[in-house]
């Protein structure tokens, strides 16, 4: 781990957390459900952070009613976008396990599948994060598929991970 800073962002913590953890982010499980990063998910959307100084953030469902996105009001969602774009993917990827930082941004592209406009708010604010991450790391693997993302999709982030094994 490295790259320390004094604030963490939300979905920061919540990213680096579940990786210590090893969380799953499998979009289909049928044994949990990746509850624990979904659950994360609804903390931030209501306002919790977890303290710059620790990352013991108690992120486990059994702790807080299942709540999905089509579930939270207005004013939640706007939140968790607000924090969302605001977290520095490059702080997520030097602290995270490959490709794990990966699925959690797909876990929330996944969950804003059908909200456009929200995707647009994500793509804008992460998918420059990700070209300049695989500019810096793979230079001789950039190629016209990243060019031609233009709004971010769980399906493809797998275009970043091929990029950047």
């Amino acid at each position: 781990m490295n790259d320390k800073k004094d604030i963490i962002n939300p979905f920061e913590a919540l990213c680096v957390l579940a990786s210590k953890r090893h969380s799953c982010w499998t979009l289909y499980c049928t044994t949990c459900g990746a509850m624990d990063i979904r659950t994360g998910f609804t903390m931030i959307a209501k306002g919790y952070h977890p303290q710059p100084s620790s990352l013991d953030w108690d992120i486990k469902h059994s702790k807080l009613k299942r709540a999905m996105s089509q579930d939270w009001s207005d004013e939640m969602t706007e939140k968790f976008i607000s924090e969302l774009s605001n977290a520095s993917i490059e702080f997520i990827s030097n602290n995270c396990t490959f490709p794990d930082w990966l699925g959690y941004m797909g876990l929330v592209l996944h969950q804003f599948h059908f909200d456009f406009n929200n995707r647009i708010k994500l793509s804008s604010a992460w998918k420059p994060q990700l070209d300049a991450i695989v500019k810096k790391r793979s230079p001789q693997n950039v190629d016209t598929r990243i060019e031609d993302i233009n709004i971010l999709t769980w399906d493809s982030l797998s275009v970043y991970e091929s990029i950047l094994k």
